[in-house]
């Protein structure tokens, strides 16, 4: 007959796993991976253990059912931190292993949680500009084009570092993004001359667009995480709609400011799109947290994600190509992981920001608002499609190449 752990044993671990779940969870992992990779663990110590993860809460039932220990944590949505996500793996590792005890380990988590992030707030805020002028390449702008959404960008870092200690102002940062957003378009088809001013607009939200979300909440309903996958999806749409609000608002009073834009942007020379490539990677491993170190391997995944998606495009259409682009991008995260012993997620996620589909979504919301509503939801519809596409080609990552994680 197995030892039945005691009180104090069952104590000791409840306290380990909670304070593991707070930390997985505030650094970005979601829902349906949280659940099983704390139900994993705590096998691994010998622990009967029931987990609920939704974006805002874990609930845990941690020992045998005569004796079990429950207990509620009430969080924020977390934000991804690739290093700390790499630093929690390799301690999950050593105390499955047995070479750390409970008490150790809690101790280096303490530690790690209290290290102040890799990136400071400049850093941040020049992340989201250089995000946004690459974003803008992308999208075939050109080099007023570029310019205009690197500035949006700057000011939307600033409005993300003004929530972050502002909590009540974080409930309206979307529509005051959308309402700059316009504005500083506005503005720099002044000082520029006119461009195509849905280039930078979009370009400079997209980072704040909620595509990844989307995608994240598509792939917990696809693994049957209902609460989770229903509550991401409605924030995600609350963010569209707030966005979608400001971006209104701001196109109002922009239209007192701005003359008339261009029908077509200025055609940039080849080697502007590898350079794009090569900053997206920069400011992705600025607003994912990763190491400096990383930054190769979130180059390497950016290309095959933006290549192999763009070519699968041009051949089968846009939702197969970017089921090729998640699968291939998917491929590559496990392999790397495998090789380096590090989280797929250093490679995926940031490889993902160039196929989720944020810039349908706000497609769909501007034409609603412009009450073309037969193409809002033609754009809605598609943007679910890619979305489920994505979800799926990063499914036939895992089983093709046997992932080696198991959560």
């Amino acid at each position: 007959m197995p030892d039945v752990p005691d009180t104090a044993a069952i104590g000791r671990a409840t306290g380990f796993l909670m304070k593991l779940a707070r930390a997985l969870h505030t650094y970005g992992m979601p829902s349906h991976r949280l659940e099983v990779a704390l139900r994993q663990i705590s096998e691994r110590m010998g622990m009967e253990s029931q987990f609920v993860v939704t974006p805002t809460s874990i609930i845990a039932s941690i020992g045998p059912t005569e004796t079990a220990q429950t207990t509620l944590l009430r969080l924020d949505p977390g934000r991804v931190n690739l290093e700390k996500q790499s630093q929690l793996h390799h301690l999950i590792g050593d105390v499955c292993a047995r070479r750390l005890t409970l008490e150790d380990g809690g101790r280096r988590l303490d530690s790690l949680v209290r290290r102040r992030p890799i990136h400071g707030p400049l850093a941040t805020v020049a992340g989201f500009g250089l995000a946004s002028a690459a974003a803008a390449v992308f999208f075939d702008g050109g080099r007023d084009e570029a310019a205009a959404a690197g500035a949006i960008g700057l000011m939307i870092g600033l409005l993300v570092q003004a929530a972050a200690r502002a909590p009540r102002f974080g409930m309206v940062m979307p529509a005051a993004a959308g309402v700059a957003a316009m504005l500083i378009t506005a503005l720099m088809q002044i000082a520029l001359g006119p461009m195509v001013g849905f280039i930078p607009t979009l370009a400079g939200l997209i980072i704040l667009i909620p595509g990844l979300s989307l995608t994240i909440a598509v792939n917990e309903l696809a693994h049957g995480h209902m609460v989770s996958g229903t509550s991401r999806l409605g924030g995600a749409m609350m963010t569209f709609l707030q966005i979608g609000f400001g971006v209104a608002l701001g196109s109002k009073m922009a239209s007192w400011l701005a003359p008339p834009g261009l029908d077509r942007p200025e055609t940039l020379p080849l080697w502007v799109l590898p350079l794009a490539l090569v900053v997206s990677a920069l400011s992705m491993t600025v607003l994912f947290r990763a190491r400096p170190k990383d930054l190769p391997f979130i180059l390497l995944a950016a290309t095959v994600s933006f290549t192999s998606s763009r070519l699968g495009t041009l051949a089968f259409g846009p939702e197969l190509g970017v089921l090729l682009g998640a699968w291939l991008l998917g491929m590559l995260g496990h392999l790397l992981g495998r090789w380096r012993n590090e989280p797929s997620a250093l490679a995926i996620l940031p490889g993902m920001l160039l196929l989720v589909p944020g810039g349908l979504g706000f497609e769909s919301l501007s034409s609603l608002l412009a009450n073309d509503i037969l193409s809002g939801i033609q754009a809605g519809f598609t943007m679910l499609l890619i979305a489920l596409s994505l979800v799926t080609g990063l499914m036939l990552a895992s089983i093709t190449s046997r992932s080696w994680e198991r959560f």
